[in-house]
């Protein structure tokens, strides 16, 4: 049979695709097969201190070498967008350029998962100061926080591209570092929206109702305060609970969210962890927590009904010069390694709890990651 058979063409993408190979169907070696999409295909997007966005292809329990392109210095701030409307199943990855005072915007290609470049990146964020720095997507709404003490809504067009959302910029309190959306788990249909006001002196969490239109309204008692001075930097929201990391108190607030979104911490709270605490992941009734200063990762079991932690047995696990951003995805724990120009990569226990380095880790990055985000391929049945 002649290999260059449409039929032959599909299925080496569809093996391409279960294999992850870094050359897809739609290389210029193939151009017969652009319509052919990965399927299950999962890939790492770091952001660098050094002008790098970096992927690098997930596949046998670690990460393939990454390949480069050009993207904004030390930006913080990532997020994954696939927003609805579009004529195909689409896949934006949008990351902070605090240089720019913008957001820079890229397709990802569904035959080969690269990267290009959108029309009209790098965004503006439409403030006369400060620059953007924590990201999140919420349907077809991008937040991103802004160091001017606001955050700034856009909308996700079907193509990709962003326009500002009619009312932004929201204020917030004093450099809003984080921001989260916070699905109800008491309200249907609800949604809350927190952002860790990391230059507070109160260390205060500032609280908003989120509309079907994307406005955020401040709730009533908002800001809310954890302890002075503390620096509150990474959030998780687990069912009832919102965790918040206190990168200069060394510890964890835990507050429970009521039904109309006001916060109250918890007894106990906040719980100790390692030094400079800064960054959350969370899986089978756990929380994993970096410590950037003491570069360990400090793991608890949650209480479900109470929201307390508890470390587990050899809780803080070493975890190289990470000082970055923490990501967990499909069993595996990865963390931002500057220090080392390196991904750091961890199995985690289900049962235990405890950290495992996977093999092969840490992965050489070339560049000093900073955050991180997992863009997935959904799995066909058939492959296209």
């Amino acid at each position: 049979m002649n290999a260059s058979s449409p039929l032959i063409r599909a299925g080496l993408c569809s093996a391409l695709a279960l294999s992850l190979a870094m050359i897809g169907c739609g290389s210029t070696q193939n151009q017969n097969c652009a319509n052919c999409m990965l399927s299950g295909a999962q890939f790492l997007v770091a952001t660098t201190t050094s002008g790098q966005i970096l992927r690098f292809p997930i596949e046998n329990g670690g990460l393939g070498a990454p390949i480069s392109i050009l993207g904004p210095a030390n930006s913080t701030g990532i997020a994954v967008g696939t927003p609805s409307g579009g004529s195909s199943f689409q896949i934006f990855v949008y990351v902070s350029d605090p240089a720019n005072n913008g957001i820079d915007g890229f397709s990802v290609s569904r035959t080969d998962g690269s990267m290009s470049v959108l029309a009209g990146s790098p965004f503006p964020m439409g403030t006369t100061s400060g620059g953007p720095a924590s990201l999140t997507v919420f349907g077809n709404i991008l937040y991103a926080a802004s160091t001017d003490n606001s955050i700034v809504a856009f909308n996700i067009a079907p193509g990709g591209s962003l326009s500002i959302l009619s009312g932004s910029p929201f204020p917030a309190g004093a450099m809003p570092l984080q921001i989260l959306s916070f699905p109800s788990a008491t309200v249907p249909n609800t949604t809350f929206f927190f952002a860790a006001d990391f230059a507070d002196a109160s260390g205060s969490i500032s609280g908003y109702s989120l509309s079907q239109s994307g406005v955020l309204s401040p709730i009533p008692g908002s800001p809310f305060p954890t302890l002075s001075g503390s620096g509150p930097a990474g959030m998780l929201g687990a069912g009832k609970f919102l965790d918040v990391a206190l990168e200069h108190a060394d510890a964890i607030a835990v507050f429970s969210v009521s039904s109309t979104g006001v916060l109250s911490q918890i007894p106990g709270s906040p719980f100790p962890a390692g030094h400079g605490t800064s960054s959350f992941a969370a899986a089978s009734g756990f929380l994993y927590a970096l410590n950037s200063a003491d570069h360990t990762i400090s793991v608890f079991t949650i209480d479900p009904v109470a929201g307390s932690l508890a470390p587990v047995s050899g809780s803080p696990f070493s975890a190289g010069t990470t000082s970055g951003q923490l990501l967990y995805n499909s069993g595996l724990l990865y963390a931002s390694d500057p220090a080392a120009n390196a991904i750091q990569v961890f199995t985690t226990n289900g049962m235990t709890g405890t950290l495992t380095p996977a093999m092969g880790s840490p992965f050489a990055a070339g560049a000093a990651p900073v955050a991180l985000a997992v863009v997935s391929f959904p799995a066909v049945d058939p492959p296209k």
